[in-house]
């Protein structure tokens, strides 16, 4: 297809346990799906009557029947015939109102399958005493093999070996999911492989989540209609200290980790007598331990630059994926940071609609 008609009339579809809305009379004329790397993907839309021909009462009855909680719900958007998936998930929300003059609206929401993981306890009872010499990755997907939603798993190797980890009695799956993710340092989301239409879970590593996904180029002008960087130094950290202790040689634990490359340059840092350091104190069992914490704490920690941008619907982009930004302007920003190259999409909003179809993203500086 030749460039310029790549991105003419553009659409989507929607269904709803397999089955269109359309031919019940519900219309939908926009969807937003909102994907992201730190959170459930979600899908929001309203449905109108078709005319005015079917009672209001009667149309809204057949809504509730045909729109259920819990009801399974996909999102494909593309160009001309094409169509790919965006969303998969359930339905979380339903909304209307009443007044003399409605013409027929619903309001609904859909969350992606890590949704269940926010309600569900799986091993809970199976498990009730937590796991012994384990490394968090091996508990991940003993959890994650009882939701059978999850067609596929990339679940990322974790370094430590914990003597005891346990769900705690106030959370729920994914919660406790979360805190091991978080405390390696690492990503939890849901993703899409749209080849195969199948759902992936994933607990990766922030900087090698890129190979999982799916690599982009944005040609600034082209596809890439804005790109708006942040320098921001309030929240940016160069050095973490990890501080515990050792009950058994009463002595403390410590272990850190340094920013080598990619944070300020060296006329920022000359603003600091020593690097802008993060020191905690964690229950860790030993020097690796502590500088394992250490390490996923500067990644987190390590945001210099944030980017938001906006291009072209592109429903081939998901959170998770690799963009290559190339064709700015100028293409170096504060300090001679570099602007092109890498990115991580930490979050992708599609929009598809009467206004068209636009992505907007927001952006971290990945890895070449």
């Amino acid at each position: 297809m030749r460039e310029e008609l790549r991105f003419y009339a553009p659409g989507f579809s929607l269904k709803v346990e397999g089955e269109e809305p359309g031919p019940r009379g519900f219309i939908c004329h926009q969807i937003t799906v909102e994907q992201s790397v730190e959170a459930s993907a979600r899908l929001s839309f309203s449905v109108f009557r078709a005319g005015t021909e079917k009672d209001l009462a009667l149309w809204l009855e057949e809504a509730l029947s045909f729109f259920r909680l819990g009801g399974r719900v996909e999102a494909r958007a593309g160009y001309g015939g094409t169509r790919l998936l965006i969303f998969r998930g359930c339905l979380t929300s339903i909304s209307y109102s009443l007044s003399v003059d409605s013409i027929g609206e619903i309001h609904l929401e859909a969350q992606d399958f890590l949704f269940l993981l926010m309600k569900g306890r799986a091993l809970s009872s199976r498990h009730r005493g937590g796991f012994s010499q384990v490394r968090d990755h091996e508990v991940v997907r003993q959890v994650v093999d009882l939701y059978p939603v999850f067609e596929r798993k990339i679940i990322q190797e974790t370094e430590n070996r914990h003597p005891k980890v346990q769900q705690k009695q106030e959370e729920f799956d994914y919660q406790f999911l979360k805190r091991l993710a978080e405390r390696n340092g690492y990503l939890l989301y849901s993703r899409l492989d749209q080849e195969e239409e199948k759902t992936v879970f994933c607990f990766v590593n922030p900087e090698e989540a890129h190979r999982h996904g799916r690599r982009h180029e944005l040609l600034f002008g082209r596809e890439l209609r804005s790109f708006t960087p942040q320098f921001d130094l309030s929240g940016m950290i160069s050095r973490v200290v990890v501080r515990g202790w050792d009950p058994m040689r009463k002595k403390e634990i410590q272990g850190q980790a340094e920013a080598r490359e990619g944070g300020a340059t060296e006329e920022i840092r000359i603003l600091w007598p020593s690097p802008p350091t993060l020191e905690v104190s964690l229950p860790v069992r030993d020097r690796q331990e502590a500088r394992s914490r250490a390490q996923a704490l500067l990644r987190k920690h390590r945001t210099l630059l944030q980017v938001e941008a906006e291009s072209l619907g592109l429903p081939e982009i998901q959170a998770g994926d690799r963009v290559e930004v190339k064709g700015l302007p100028l293409g170096r920003g504060p300090g001679g940071t570099a602007l092109e190259g890498a990115f991580l999409v930490t979050q992708a909003t599609h929009q598809i609609g009467e206004g068209g179809y636009h992505l907007r993203m927001k952006l971290k500086r990945g890895q070449k």
